[in-house]
């Protein structure tokens, strides 16, 4: 029986593939933290809401397994002992998505502001001149003194993230679209790859931006419901 067969084969039966997905750990004042968040979120504020953060990609990442036949060589592939990574940061909104910065190596308060500067603050002048909230997560170069000052200074309104929690923030569900579609063109040079990150990340409709942020509006009850803890579909929360 051929592999598409045996896939095909699968499906029909009921199953499909499923690599396990990752879900933070949890501790109990952080599940009390997410309930306090979502009760105090409301509709308006989501789409008042500017959501960002920042992701690391790696080039020459493979996504797939292979399948080979017990009796067939081992399939290999040239490893690369320090693979090139690109951090990427974008902001989105219910209105629009904003650009990308990219940029290689690890980045420090200052370089933080200076990607807010080009990035957020240009967004918030063309698309919500009227009123707004970022949200970004508890990294330390986010909760810095000097990042602090900087985005008073700039009247910037903001909001942490609960702590561990990823799926309250819907620009985290289109990293990994982004990511697929990236790997889709299997970019042969590292110029190749970021020029791909830039046209991808181009392509991502609005529609599918306010499918995430929808999805996390949704997620709020059911998390409340959850007492907190992670909930990977509707009234289904992860036992931890």
């Amino acid at each position: 029986m051929k592999e598409r067969q045996v896939y095909n084969l699968r499906r029909k039966l009921g199953y499909i593939p499923d690599s396990g997905k990752k879900i933070p750990k949890l501790n109990e004042a952080q599940k009390k933290e997410r309930v306090k968040w979502c009760t105090k979120m409301k509709q308006k504020q989501m789409d008042d809401a500017i959501w960002a953060d920042e992701k690391p990609f790696e080039f020459g990442k493979v996504r797939r397994k292979s399948y080979r036949k017990v009796s067939e060589p081992q399939i290999v592939r040239p490893a690369l002992k320090h693979p090139k990574r690109i951090s990427i940061y974008a902001a989105i909104s219910r209105k629009e998505k904003s650009l990308i910065t990219l940029w290689e190596g690890q980045q420090k308060s200052k370089d933080y502001c200076d990607t807010l500067e080009k990035t957020l603050i240009p967004f918030i002048k063309e698309h919500h001149k009227d009123t707004h909230c970022y949200y970004h997560d508890k990294d330390s170069t986010h909760t810095s003194k000097q990042t602090k000052n900087w985005l008073k200074d700039h009247k910037v309104k903001h909001k942490y993230l609960p702590t561990n929690s990823p799926d309250l923030n819907p620009i985290e569900y289109l990293w990994w679209r982004l990511d697929a579609r990236v790997q889709k063109h299997k970019p042969q040079t590292f110029q190749e790859y970021k020029e791909k990150v830039f046209e991808e990340w181009d392509k991502i409709s609005m529609k599918e931006v306010n499918d995430v942020i929808d999805h996390v509006s949704h997620l709020l009850p059911q998390i409340k419901e959850a007492e907190g803890a992670i909930v990977l579909s509707p009234k289904k929360a992860v036992k931890q």
